[in-house]
């Protein structure tokens, strides 16, 4: 029964995150969700409280992707940050693009302005160091970390299903941005 109760909750997740992505959260109907999940839409209230708790799940991975993240110490490879920035993209696709995308009316609003800000100061006290002095600033670490956010996100919205090549893309782009000065 447990197991039965669990794929049902995964089928709303999906049917959830799908909808948040096309309508976003205002737009989203719970009657379309339910409908995707072949359920009854008063059973979407037996899994979660209310479309905000829907909402929360749905975007739970891409926040907890984010925390491993920034835990992480800038001390690593370019290759090693890479590959991390990768692997927190790839495990919560589509939860990044509801959470960062379609969020408007909900707390997570504005998600995207403070993990850059966020971003801009793991640059600034991790990674600048070996820029010229005059690039040591918050203003160059907040640029640094909108390009790397923001192409991180055209990245993601282009991916096609072909890992290595979303890769090396990422790679390539944190080459770009930090390579020179390294």
């Amino acid at each position: 029964m447990q197991t039965q109760k669990e794929a049902v909750r995964r089928k709303i997740l999906a049917a959830a995150e799908e909808e948040f992505l096309r309508a976003g959260f205002h737009r989203a109907s719970v009657r379309r969700i339910a409908a995707a999940a072949g359920v009854a839409a008063g059973n979407i209230y037996a899994y979660f409280p209310s479309k905000a708790a829907l909402f929360d799940a749905v975007v739970a991975p891409a926040l907890e992707a984010v925390r491993r993240l920034f835990g992480l110490d800038g001390s690593g490879s370019l290759e090693a940050m890479s590959g991390w920035i990768a692997d927190a993209f790839l495990a919560a696709q589509a939860s990044f693009r509801v959470l960062m995308e379609r969020a408007e009316g909900t707390r997570y609003e504005g998600t995207r302005e403070r993990l850059v800000a966020s971003a801009a100061r793991k640059i600034q006290q991790e990674h600048l160091k070996g820029f010229p002095s005059d690039l040591q600033t918050p203003f160059f670490a907040e640029a640094m970390a909108g390009a790397v956010i923001g192409g991180m996100f055209q990245l993601l919205q282009g991916y096609n299903g072909d890992e290595a090549v979303f890769r090396r893309s990422v790679e390539g782009l944190v080459g770009v941005l930090f390579r020179s000065f390294y």
